[in-house]
């Protein structure tokens, strides 16, 4: 069965670059632990006060392999700032432990410490077991840290004692609380870039044997702590942002937990504990784990919750259904990206209330998901594209679908493969390489311009992880600056207003109807995905915009569905038509307005004195079309085709077969027509139109509701 690998991509701002390893690159799965939720606080390692780190940037010596940011002869440029001394210095670099600390916890974990290079006494050769290919990395990690014994007092990074989980005192215990060991190149394997160790092996004594070095990972209540740091690969290939994300990320580990907690099988998002190609970003639930953030949980309706820049200010939301899983949670964080490491999209202009659905907290695997505000999507896949040396399907919008995928899911191609979003095919079938599943080219957050709501009934819904409705609503109400406020409710999601409408082209319409130079329009995600709308909904206002032209209204009512009779529209002309909704409830609340609908169909002709469409295109048998819409209130439009100049009647019949109205008798040229009937004198029932032309007739049937 043929499997297509996903490209790995790596974020840096922008950039992008293919990975040549495992992005989750941890090179130990220890033994699962248990889910401690009530916890708060860094579990083996402290995540608050001051901690000293001992930083070592270490290469074998007579290592010659090429490096894009370390040179053989020398360390890398972002070793001097990689740590801060002191809290004093206010490091503001992108690659400083100190200010990610810093900001991800609002100071009240100071980390601090120091920085230097090292170089092995032996080369690589020397630490390689006979019929082995890698070193051994606990014996080659014990002789770098004897060389740093030299220069270093160790005794300055004893500051803690592990007494059990998310309990520290801060007193030495005589064993070094965290170094991080930066190896240049993938000189341990080419299938990890870190570990949440030293290397595991026995212990090592520094410090004339006065203190201990341990290599394991973790603590047990009454042993102690087993182990002293992490190991990170920094291979040639890898960016300097993703480098430092794998420390921050085997440091998590210490902090939160030994397992990969969500491992970016099917979603992306950002957080400490996901890949390296992810926004560093540390989410809502970790911030909870290690206590840097309180959220405050909703636990019925608020009717104004101002949200703050989710990284400069302590500002959070969260809310558990009752029919969801045990510890599911939806997060609302407002991310203004005010931080450098506020990275979680790479679309600049995206701002507003970011909001992941979280499963089980630490269900392993398959657990967090973005819920975009540019909604879920029924997707095709059209064509494959070369992207970066790599033969990765394009994906297109097909439709709103609320129990679809979004931009940040991994799409289904077929039964063999699925692909996250690297190649977007937009309306114009123009296809473009990019990372738009880390968020470039679409808005993913709710704010009062693009989305301002999320409920049971909007697209992304507010359901559970197994799809049950929740009653929930989040409107947002207000943004002034940095902030964003937002109205919650839990059991009146119909009280709010109504969600944003999507419009597109009436599913019950076969592409082909396009060459008639019609639109037929319907709005509300249900005409696509089957699941209702707020059943309050009950009037309609639809706009249209030519070229540079303003808004329009086309249409008020309560219907929600309309065709365009008005011009005729053609794919090769030069001017672009625009149309757009919004809906209202019995409340008189009106929704945002949708997402433009982009014919590409142009304006060539206008109507006739007959009012008749007389379209161009090559007709090659007589026709006669269901007329539209159908069940109609007051007028619908009645299409026809002739393939040769003929004399036509059309005409009107009631149900019992008696003539109403004769609406077309004169001899017609070669080509499509359409006449809008008018019957707002008639009663509500059944009718019947024929048509002759010649020996063509054919009669359709039609309703006329009141």
């Amino acid at each position: 069965m043929k499997k297509y690998i996903s490209l790995l991509v790596v974020l840096v701002f922008t950039f992008l670059s293919k990975a040549q390893t495992n992005e989750i690159g941890c090179a130990t799965r220890y033994p699962e632990e248990t889910q401690e939720f009530l916890q708060r606080g860094g579990k083996y390692l402290t995540a608050s006060g001051v901690l000293k780190v001992l930083v070592v940037f270490a290469k074998f010596k007579d290592d010659n392999t090429a490096h894009q940011f370390w040179s053989n002869n020398s360390y890398p440029d972002e070793m001097s700032e990689f740590i801060d001394s002191d809290m004093q210095k206010g490091s503001v670099h992108f690659l400083n432990l100190t200010n990610y600390y810093k900001q991800m916890s609002f100071g009240n974990f100071k980390v601090i410490g120091r920085a230097i290079g090292v170089e092995s006494p032996y080369p690589i050769e020397h630490y390689i077991p006979q019929n082995y290919n890698y070193p051994n990395r606990s014996l080659a990690k014990k002789d770098i840290l004897k060389v740093v014994d030299d220069s270093v007092d160790y005794r300055e990074f004893d500051n803690w004692t592990y007494i059990s989980n998310y309990y520290l005192n801060n007193e030495p215990d005589g064993t070094v609380d965290m170094i991080v060991v930066i190896w240049r190149g993938l000189v341990f394997s080419d299938g990890w870039n870190g570990e949440a160790s030293l290397g595991e092996g026995t212990e090592l004594l520094v410090e004339n044997d006065e203190l201990k070095i341990k290599m394991g990972y973790g603590g047990y209540p009454g042993n102690g702590i087993y182990g002293s740091g992490v190991t990170v690969q920094y291979w040639g290939e890898r960016s300097r942002e993703s480098n430092f994300k794998v420390v921050v990320h085997e440091i998590a580990h210490w902090l939160i937990h030994s397992e990969h907690p969500y491992n970016s099988v099917n979603h992306t998002f950002w957080g400490m504990l996901t890949l390296a190609s992810e926004g560093i970003c540390a989410n809502t639930f970790e911030r909870e784990r290690v206590a840097w953030i309180d959220s405050k949980e909703i636990n019925g309706t608020i009717l104004s919750a101002p949200m703050g820049d989710y990284i400069t200010t302590p500002s959070a939301y969260k809310y558990h259904p009752e029919n969801g899983y045990q510890n599911e949670m939806y997060y609302f964080e407002n991310h203004q990206q005010l931080s450098i490491y506020d990275n979680g999209t790479l679309n600049l202009n995206d701002k507003g209330i970011f909001i992941l659905h979280f499963q089980h907290g630490y269900y392993i695997g398959d657990c967090v998901r973005i819920l975009t505000s540019d909604g879920f999507w029924n997707w095709k896949s059209p064509r494959f594209e070369n992207c970066w040396g790599n033969n990765l399907p394009s994906f297109q919008k097909v439709a709103a679908k609320r129990t679809g995928k979004g931009n940040r899911d991994r799409i289904t191609v077929s039964d063999s493969c699925s692909e996250y979003l690297y190649s977007y095919v937009n309306n114009y079938s123009q296809v473009e390489c990019n990372d738009w599943s880390h968020g470039y080219g679409f808005n993913n957050a709710f704010n009062t311009t693009f989305n301002d709501v999320f409920s049971d009934w909007s697209n992304p819904p507010a359901k559970t992880w197994a799809g049950e409705s929740t009653d929930f609503i989040m409107e947002v109400i207000n943004e002034s600056g940095s902030i964003v406020t937002a109205r919650f409710a839990i059991q009146n999601s119909l009280g709010g207003k109504p969600s944003k409408p999507y419009l597109g082209w009436d599913p019950t319409k076969p592409d082909s109807s396009y060459k008639y130079g019609q639109v037929y329009l319907t709005w509300g995600a249900d005409f696509w995905d089957g699941d209702p709308i707020e059943p309050d909904i009950i009037w309609s206002e639809l706009q249209r915009k030519i070229g540079s032209e303003p808004w329009n209204s086309m249409y008020t009512g309560s219907n929600r569905s309309w065709s365009d009779h008005s011009i005729y529209y053609n794919p090769s002309g030069n001017e672009s038509v625009y149309f757009r909704v919004r809906v209202r409830d019995s409340q008189n609340k009106w929704s945002i307005w949708s997402d433009p609908f982009d014919t590409k169909m142009i304006l060539v002709t206008s109507v006739d004195p007959l009012s008749q469409n007389i379209l161009s295109d090559v007709v090659t048998e007589y026709s006669l079309y269901q007329n539209f819409p159908n069940p109609f209130n007051s007028s619908t439009t009645l299409r026809y085709s002739l393939p040769n100049q003929s004399d036509i009647l059309l005409k009107i019949y009631d149900i019992l077969g008696n003539e109403i109205e004769t609406v077309v008798d004169e001899s017609q040229q070669v080509g499509n027509y359409e006449i809008i009937f008018d019957a707002s004198e008639l009663s509500s029932g059944i009718y019947f139109y024929r048509l002759i032309a010649g020996s063509f007739v054919e009669t359709k049937k039609m309703i006329l509701l009141r």
